[in-house]
């Protein structure tokens, strides 16, 4: 009965937060990162994947710009050609600044923003002839597009462009990290009115983050060694039972690591929709491999190594029952004396 209620605690206690732990210690390295995600969203070969061909022709038959009906086909690849690529990451790096700000002040409240998108609009706003014009020649090159191809065409395209542009908010209000809440910091924390720098900020944060981190980490042992206690018969049952329990969540978490390790193949074939996945075979799946593998390769080793030790230990302590343990002269073994 003893082992029955603690299989059924450690699925229902002990595994999510035995998880949740691991999962700290493997992301604490690189979730408060600020110039890993900047450096994410300034890396050109982000930029070539949107623009790669096999994305205008993966794109909708048709789409219904402003009420406007438009070949999907030749809108994606007019936009690609008119992408404001430097625009997009000076806008990109905004938001990353603005999130962190927000997540490293918690005298902030409400919104983080507004993100200024002034910027971008305009260089829309300044394409937006030539993007018609691009419509316009990539639909009259095509001989099945669903939308005809006649003089009107490239009014149409404008004025859906333009309309599309002008409802651009030029300042935008991004959602608050849920780390907040009602609660006006982190965790909880409440600051009240006093202003930290950016720095202190930082530091503060990082720090709530490593103590998190280690209070879940040592929650969640004393609960897997106290269910091992109540299931197990004496201390190498007890200690080979605990290893079991960091044996299986150490071991999903190892397993993500080396679906990490594989971008360009069995993650994202699992992710991605059918459409899209069908492009990993082309220029977009070399492309996504170099990007994933530049962005998620930190990720993965850290990922993959947490899940390493905890395997490992889980492993080593499982086999505790094997130990043979030296008896006295004319001493049994518990079992023997039942």
């Amino acid at each position: 009965m003893r082992r029955f209620l603690s299989f059924v605690l450690y699925l229902a206690l002990g595994l999510p937060l035995a998880l949740s732990s691991l999962a700290l210690i493997a992301s604490r390295p690189w979730a408060l990162d600020r110039e890993a995600y900047k450096r994410f969203v300034l890396d050109d070969r982000l930029y070539s994947v949107l623009q790669a061909p096999e994305i205008a022709r993966g794109a909708p038959r048709t789409i219904a710009l402003e009420g406007i009906e438009l070949d999907g086909r030749a809108l994606v690849a007019a936009a690609q050609k008119e992408l404001p690529v430097p625009e997009l990451k000076s806008t990109a790096v905004k938001a990353v600044d603005a999130v962190f700000d927000r997540v490293y002040d918690p005298t902030l409240r409400g919104t983080v923003g507004p993100l200024d998108l002034g910027q971008l609009k305009g260089a829309l706003a300044s394409r937006k002839t030539a993007l018609a014009r691009d419509y316009e020649a990539g639909l009259s090159s095509r001989s099945d597009s669903p939308v005809p191809a006649d003089a009107d065409a490239q009014a149409k395209a404008a004025r859906a462009i333009g309309q599309a542009v002008d409802s651009i908010p030029a300042k935008l209000s991004l959602p608050a990290p849920r780390a907040y809440g009602r609660a006006g910091g982190p965790l909880g924390l409440r600051l009240g009115v006093l202003s930290i720098g950016r720095a202190s900020g930082e530091a503060l944060t990082q720090a709530l983050l490593n103590r998190m981190t280690l209070m879940t980490t040592a929650m969640a042992g004393l609960l897997v060694a106290g269910l091992a206690a109540m299931g197990g018969k004496g201390l190498l049952e007890s200690l080979a039972r605990a290893g079991r329990y960091i044996l299986f969540p150490s071991a999903i978490v190892l397993a993500v690591g080396v679906l990490l390790a594989v971008p360009g193949g069995l993650l994202l074939q699992s992710v991605l929709p059918h459409g899209l996945a069908g492009m990993l075979g082309g220029e977009v799946g070399i492309k996504l491999h170099e990007l994933f593998i530049a962005t998620f390769g930190p990720i993965a080793r850290d990922v993959f190594i947490t899940g390493l030790v905890g395997t490992s230990l889980g492993a080593l302590l499982a086999q505790a029952r094997r130990i043979e343990v030296p008896r006295l002269e004319g001493e049994r073994r518990p079992e023997e004396l039942e």
